[in-house]
């Protein structure tokens, strides 16, 4: 919702929606000043990105060094900065908030962070975030008890106004499953499969070369033999036999791809839409450890 004129983080607060615990950027305190100028509480549980990393290049596209897929909602909220002169302090003003809310993950700044205009276009498709890179800032929590991402960017643009958004992300699991799911690390993966003997890789129906790796790495290091399931509901005109070949063909080209990174033995499963649909949705890939 585009809004009219400007309010403080403090004003909103009242306004967010209870069924998506937006309270999460309410507990926030606003730098002085702040104005706001966009916002959305998006209540519909669907794939969301959360970036856990810097940008890199890689194949010549820019991903982020680490992220994950989760089903989830979303709320954000952008604001104006007209009293602030300098991104650090800025930065500096939500990190201590974060790291009292819950347990920071990953920040960045400058550079380091990679393009400040794939981070305002693409992740957050909120251009007035691009600026000169030397001046960005972004950071990530885990609120435990919330169940979700907090996350920061603060950004100059040329013009040297400085914004700040944050990005509520708050995960269709609770507690520590969505914890553990949320971490797409190779410690992370271990975990799951230890503890559930699940790890849900994705839930868009595809796997990067990195996401293999890690993948053949906790493998590895579980040392037991896995199958790797892909569940998809039919496309438009096709039977059930016909969803079973094409999710059975995806699983094996992604288990064959698996097994390059891992010794131990990958059997590959197409489950179309027999599985029922969890909190990850209905197009998911699965890693199961028996």
């Amino acid at each position: 919702m585009r809004v009219l004129g400007t309010l403080s983080l403090v004003c909103m607060s009242v306004l967010w929606a209870p069924g998506l615990r937006a309270d999460a950027l309410g507990q926030l305190v606003d730098y002085p000043g702040a104005e706001l100028v966009d916002e959305s509480d998006d209540g519909s549980a669907m794939a969301r990105l959360v970036v856990l990393g810097a940008l890199e290049k890689v194949n010549n596209e820019l991903v982020p060094e680490k992220s994950v897929n989760l089903r989830g909602k979303l709320a954000f909220r952008t604001w104006y900065l007209p009293q602030a002169r300098k991104t650090d302090a800025v930065a500096a003003h939500y990190r201590t908030q974060l790291a009292g809310q819950g347990e920071l993950l990953f920040s960045c700044e400058g550079r380091s962070c990679g393009s400040s205009s794939h981070w305002a276009n693409k992740v957050f498709d909120q251009a007035i975030l691009y600026g000169p890179e030397q001046f960005q800032h972004y950071l990530i929590a885990w609120l435990e008890e919330q169940g979700g991402y907090l996350a920061l960017y603060i950004a100059q643009r040329a013009t040297r106004k400085i914004y700040a958004y944050a990005q509520w992300i708050q995960v269709e699991a609770t507690g520590q499953e969505a914890r553990r799911q949320g971490d797409a690390s190779v410690e992370g993966i271990l975990a799951a499969l230890r503890d559930k003997g699940r790890y849900v890789a994705s839930i868009t129906g595809d796997l990067t070369k990195e996401e293999l790796l890690r993948l053949g790495q906790a493998a590895e290091r579980l040392s037991v033999p896995l199958v790797l399931v892909v569940h998809d509901q039919p496309k438009a005109g096709e039977d059930l036999d016909q969803t079973l070949g094409r999710t059975q063909r995806k699983a094996a080209a992604l288990a064959a791809a698996l097994q390059t990174h891992t010794e131990q033995p990958v059997e590959a499963r197409g489950a179309g839409s027999l599985a029922p649909s969890d909190v990850y949705g209905k197009n998911r890939v699965e890693l199961l450890a028996f």
